[in-house]
């Protein structure tokens, strides 16, 4: 089995409910904790995790680009996740404000590794929306990725100033499909890397 193969499976058995609430906006979210203990609970004992950051300017604004790495072996797979400060946030000093972003990415990343959806998180969270309608809105498990890998496939591409036209050009050839909300699981890396120019 390689690493990607590893991945796979760990993304098809990985179990990480939502089990926070915010009490605040009453909604449900996981944490990177959470993402992270239940990775550990399917993952081979020959692999690991790794999570670091780096700071990177985006247009006008720095952002912290936070990068998830699952190693088997002598493979790896990565995955992006990429989070600004706000601009005020009260009763934070700035050390705190920094490690919070950190964190915010470190989760998006690691959800885009382990093709965990986060579409109803915080950062999406709609008030009027009815929570009962959530569950028959989303497959349990698709074909097709998640929000969260779609997100990191947009952020590596404003990154690496990929152009959307190139973007679409490389979705088709190595896909074989016109949307990238359409590419399966499966194309999904071989994408990134095109991308990326790997």
């Amino acid at each position: 089995m390689n690493a990607k193969a590893a991945l796979s499976k760990i993304q098809q058995e990985i179990n990480a409910p939502k089990d926070k609430t915010n009490t605040f906006g009453k909604y449900k979210y996981r944490n990177l904790e959470g993402i992270l203990a239940a990775a550990k609970k399917v993952m081979p004992a020959e692999s690991y995790i790794t999570l670091s950051d780096d700071v990177v300017l985006i247009g006008d604004r720095y952002y912290i680009k936070a990068t998830a790495t699952f190693v088997f072996g002598d493979e790896s797979v990565s995955a992006f996740g990429v989070a600004r400060e706000s601009v005020d946030k009260k009763g934070m000093d700035l050390s705190q404000l920094t490690g919070a972003t950190s964190s915010y990415a470190r989760k998006y990343a690691a959800a885009g590794l382990f093709a965990i959806d986060d579409e109803d998180d915080a950062d999406t969270y709609i008030p009027e929306r009815s929570t009962a309608a959530i569950p028959a809105q989303k497959a349990e498990r698709s074909n097709t990725i998640s929000a969260a890998q779609l997100k990191r496939l947009q952020t590596i591409a404003s990154i690496h100033k990929v152009p959307i036209d190139k973007v679409k050009e490389i979705i088709k050839r190595v896909a074989g499909v016109d949307s990238s909300k359409d590419i399966g699981w499966k194309d999904y890396e071989a994408v990134c890397n095109e991308i990326e120019g790997k």
